[in-house]
């Protein structure tokens, strides 16, 4: 589950107080939403002009704020659906996505309900391009940490399933090291050497009667089965090295295959402890990035609410000019009754657009994508949608 709801952000101007238009937007629009006060601190304002060209600017790293904690979102989700058992969730991770999806202990909802200015690390003494930029920044190396940490990781899990290929299927493909062992060959023989022959289950009578006679210089008695699957079975059989090119093409002729295989305990167990190390290094990983996915979510979730929060007062100014004087009102939408939620603002702020007579027009808004056109307000509204796993 990562639907956490729908969100509008929006920027009560204050006539009076900010405790005043709160309760104002309150006692009007209770019944259709959720809502909370989302303060946003005194920013430092600089010319109007920055602000038009901040506000083109804004849109973009929200959209791009936006990829980046989906991602996050989905790397955890992806991650743990591949969990081996329970008991390997890492610490200070869960098996729930939700409980990874995380703010502090506050799920993206509570967080935004909760939103307080981290002050700390975002200086509000800055101007709002540098506050912009040390967002943006951050995000950036968010993502750049995860495209190279996926990339290592989807190389290890490539080399790990490209291994586990190798032991299915059928005998006549699978890798044989970890079937064949070392009493099943002649070793070190000057004249003999031992095949591998994959046949037919419909024809190990025919086999177990003609092997012997399929070429001359073949041991008698020397074919054991030694594997079998609900396909095939392999036999052994010893024969002199020097025929052993012609047995294989007699043997195909009779739809025994001869499989390529030369018996090297050393590889064999090189081979089994290769695998067994791509285990431990895929657990050993896979935990690893579990707690890097819940980490930078958060620092991406708190960097992408910061950016919605310069994004509204940027807008605010712009569209109700100085001194800066709004209360951040978030409402918790309910798609069924958004019609009259938007209804409701018109009759409360209507009066801040003398021109606004339609609730659903269309326009370019100054300060906004002309390819990404809004619907236009009166009020100054952003909007947050927190499903994060729909694309």
């Amino acid at each position: 589950m990562a639907d956490f709801g729908e969100f509008w952000l929006v920027a009560a101007p204050c006539p009076m107080s900010k405790d005043e238009a709160f309760r104002t937007l309150m006692h009007n629009a209770g019944e259709f939403a959720t809502a909370t006060r989302f303060n946003v601190p005194d920013l430092k304002v600089g010319t109007l002009d920055a602000l038009v060209q901040l506000s083109e600017e804004l849109q973009k790293h929200e959209m791009f704020a936006d990829s980046v904690v989906r991602k996050l979102a989905q790397l955890v989700s992806d991650l743990l659906a591949e969990t081996p058992d329970a008991e390997q969730v890492p610490n200070g991770a869960s098996e729930k996505l939700s409980e990874n999806l995380v703010i502090g202990d506050k799920d993206p909802a509570a967080y935004l309900k909760n939103f307080n200015w981290d002050t700390a690390r975002y200086l509000t003494k800055s101007s709002i391009p540098e506050l912009t930029d040390t967002l943006t920044k951050h995000l950036s190396q968010i993502e750049n940490g995860m495209k190279g940490k996926t990339s290592a990781y989807n190389q290890l899990r490539g080399n790990l399933q490209a291994l586990e290929r190798k032991a299915t299927g059928n005998l006549l493909v699978r890798s044989l090291t970890d079937v064949v062992k070392k009493e099943h060959f002649v070793l070190d023989s000057e004249y003999l050497t031992t095949l591998l022959v994959v046949v037919p289950k419909a024809s190990f009578r025919e086999w177990e009667s003609s092997y012997e006679r399929i070429t001359d210089m073949v041991v008698p008695r020397s074919s054991k089965m030694i594997a079998e699957d609900s396909e095939y079975g392999l036999f052994t059989v010893t024969v002199f090295q020097k025929i052993a090119s012609d047995y294989k093409v007699s043997a195909r002729e009779r739809r025994f295959v001869v499989r390529d295989f030369a018996f090297d305990e050393a590889s064999v167990e090189q081979g089994k402890k290769d695998r067994t190390n791509l285990e431990t290094e895929r657990k050993r990983q896979w935990g690893a990035m579990i707690r890097w996915g819940k980490v930078n979510f958060s620092e991406a979730f708190t960097a992408y609410a910061h950016l919605k929060a310069v994004r509204l007062f940027v807008e605010s100014v712009l569209r109700y000019g100085l001194p800066v004087n709004f209360q951040g009102v978030l409402l918790q939408i309910n798609k069924k009754t958004e019609k009259k939620l938007v209804d409701v603002l018109y009759r409360i702020y209507g009066y801040l657009d003398k021109s606004a007579t339609k609730n659903d027009e269309t326009v370019e808004v100054p300060g906004m994508h002309s390819h990404n056109q809004e619907k236009f307000h009166p009020w100054v509204m952003v909007q947050l949608g927190l499903n994060l796993l729909d694309k």
